[in-house]
């Protein structure tokens, strides 16, 4: 078992241990899970983690897609194993397959590509303004067995759709960042995008699991170093229906660039 004391850092659990042939060993600490398994942030950025170091490092990571197909359970040895699918002069596509205990759990499709000269040029959208700053809204506080586990280690400030707030809206909006030992800029920012709840848990009035069933992101301005400061993040549903949610969100950096469009389903059990 995993010793209680010893919490790996994110940058920690999400370096796993390399075995050779692009394969990997990873062991889930108990407080970085949601519900009975890993959170499914840090399975997203512990294999954008191995492949980024399969790539020429000016390659940037452009887009991913993930889909979860089991839980990732903790103290539990699991392997990943990263195969570059095809590469050209300026993009390589990859996949990242994570098993345990004899079959597939997770799987992570990235594409990384270099920078090529345009005369197309458009601006992303900014973030949004008037909302309330960071520093005028309390932190979510960890409740052990109410709140995920691996939420402990993340710093989220609601601004709209608080969970189980009966609220009328499927919208759910907040800042959001690490509160420690993240480095790597696009692993940080890919472990973060997993960690709001999915917008329709606002409408209901009494607590109910979620989870993500596959989601995928396009990624740009994605720094080289995880930056100081607080992300923002909005979301919202496009429908729900038959126990699934299809929702979309963005989420921009501290300076206010968009750094991450999604597109998420998520079971809610509800």
């Amino acid at each position: 078992m995993t010793n209680a004391t010893a919490i790996p850092s994110f940058e920690q659990i999400t370096s796993w241990k390399p075995l050779g042939d692009q394969r990997y060993e990873g062991l889930i600490h108990p407080e970085w899970t949601q519900g009975r398994g890993a959170y499914g942030g840090i399975l997203a950025a512990s294999a954008v983690r191995a492949m980024k170091a399969a790539v020429a490092p000016e390659r940037e990571l452009r887009h991913i897609d993930v889909r979860f197909m089991g839980a990732v359970l903790p103290d539990e040895p699991a392997v990943m194993s990263v195969t570059l699918e095809r590469e050209s002069k300026r993009i390589s596509h990859l996949r990242a397959v994570i098993a345990q205990s004899g079959g597939n759990a997770c799987a992570v499709g990235a594409t990384f590509a270099t920078a090529r000269e345009s005369k197309v040029t458009i601006e992303a959208p900014t973030r949004p303004e008037g909302i309330p700053s960071p520093e005028a809204i309390r932190d979510m506080p960890y409740i052990k067995g109410v709140v995920p586990a691996a939420i402990q280690h993340m710093d989220m400030r609601w601004t709209s759709g608080l969970p189980f707030s009966g609220s009328g809206e499927a919208v759910c909006e907040g800042w959001c960042t690490f509160r420690n030992g993240v480095e790597d800029g696009a692993v940080g920012i890919v472990g973060l995008l997993d960690a709001f709840p999915p917008p329709v848990l606002p409408m209901l009035k009494r607590p109910a699991p979620a989870s993500s069933v596959t989601w995928s992101a396009q990624l740009a301005h994605l720094p080289e170093r995880f930056p100081e400061g607080y992300f923002f993040y909005r979301s919202r549903a496009v429908d729900s229906r038959d126990g699934y949610v299809r929702m979309r969100a963005e989420m921009w950096l501290p300076d206010g660039r968009l750094c991450a469009s999604t597109e998420q389903l998520m079971a809610v059990y509800a």
